[in-house]
């Protein structure tokens, strides 16, 4: 008989503590198959999925809360219910975590607040499960140090992005007294989403953000003006901050993939006195393509996240630019649309990486 898979302890004990109040949960999808979930009482920060993304090559996160009654794991969303077959997340749970349940997705229009009211597990265990709990405690001790740094840091970031949120929210004020005073029937409603999203910042910051961005929507409706404070204030500040750490990685490994390439150009034809003026021009070419993608839009990203929410108007527009000229390069380029599993390294993804990380800055800044 071989060895049986591990099981992950930190979700098993998240989906047995959803049973008892709701929890937050980020799944990680590789198109419509589950590779990596997260089942916490505290918020999933940007940190945790950036390198839970990483870590399992998934190519999509989904969060929302989750809460359990008996074997059912009812999964909430804000939006649509994503485009994951129930079967193969119950099989996941039981595959990671060892426990049998049946998980469905539901739509709501706001996620419930997830509290902080009761220890993560029970005052009384078995004696086998103490045991189990002193070793584990017993393995982690190595890492605790470095878990609680990195959890230090991350919690500033959580604390910047919060009060980047509000200070959103501050700037939006004066266009939303201006519809209340062309429309004074939208007032109460108006007021009670602001100060809905005031307490959901503090609690679950994807939500805030995502009834800040349905707020921005529904005022734009009525306030068309298409000026650049107005598109500043589209921008999703969660997700722009983890498609900012996405891109520089996505960046760094195109560029690097970029010059193997034209070592193993270089390597296959350097001999080859015909070929030389072919492959002086193609190593130039090469050389202005890693240029281009390693060009400055992590900087321009970092100054409308650090911008105060009035001025991200032309620091947006300039960010869409880069983003732009990007697609171009990668759609039109004679070059860039072979280099994809070519045949001089077989399997090197470039275009395909960068153009999906593009399309989620995109989104991110509205």
């Amino acid at each position: 008989m071989g060895p049986q898979p591990s099981v992950d302890e930190d979700l098993a004990e998240g989906l047995r503590g959803a049973k008892k109040s709701p929890r937050n949960f980020a799944l990680i999808c590789k198109g419509p198959k589950p590779v990596k979930l997260i089942v916490q009482k505290k918020p999933v920060r940007a940190g945790e999925l950036t390198k839970a993304k990483t870590e399992s090559k998934g190519t999509e996160v989904i969060v929302g809360t989750v809460e359990g009654d008996g074997a059912d794991h009812v999964f909430s969303v804000v939006g649509e219910v994503p485009n994951v077959k129930t079967s193969a997340l119950k099989e996941f749970i039981s595959e990671q975590a060892g426990l049998t349940c049946k998980p469905r997705f539901q739509s709501v229009k706001q996620l419930v607040s997830v509290g902080d009211d009761e220890p993560e597990t029970g005052a009384s265990q078995s004696n086998e499960t103490s045991s189990s709990t002193a070793t584990t405690t017993k393995n982690n001790s190595a890492s605790e140090q470095e878990t609680n740094e990195s959890e230090a840091e991350e919690s500033n970031d959580l604390a910047e992005a919060r009060q980047k949120l509000l200070d959103a929210l501050k700037g939006l004020m004066p266009t939303l007294q201006k519809v209340i005073g062309e429309q004074p029937g939208r007032r109460i409603a108006l007021l009670t989403d602001v100060d809905q999203i005031k307490k959901q910042v503090a609690t679950d910051l994807a939500a805030a953000q995502q009834a800040f961005d349905t707020l921005v929507a529904s005022l734009g409706e009525n306030n068309s003006g298409n000026n650049e404070s107005a598109e500043g204030s589209k921008v999703s500040l969660v997700k722009l901050g983890i498609a900012r750490v996405e891109w520089r990685t996505t960046r760094d490994t195109a560029g690097a993939d970029l010059r193997k390439l034209k070592a193993a150009i270089a390597e296959e034809f350097g001999d080859d006195s015909e070929q030389a003026g072919a492959l002086t021009a193609a190593m130039k070419t090469l050389d202005n393509l890693t240029v281009e993608v390693e060009n400055n839009l992590h900087e321009q990203l970092d100054a409308i996240l650090n911008a105060e929410a009035q001025a991200r108007g032309p620091l947006v527009k300039a960010a869409k630019a880069t983003i732009s000229k990007l697609t171009t390069l990668l759609d039109n380029d004679e070059v860039m649309v072979e280099i994809d599993d070519n045949e001089f390294l077989p399997g090197m993804l470039v275009v395909a990486p960068l153009k999906k990380k593009l399309q989620d800055i995109s989104a991110a800044i509205g």
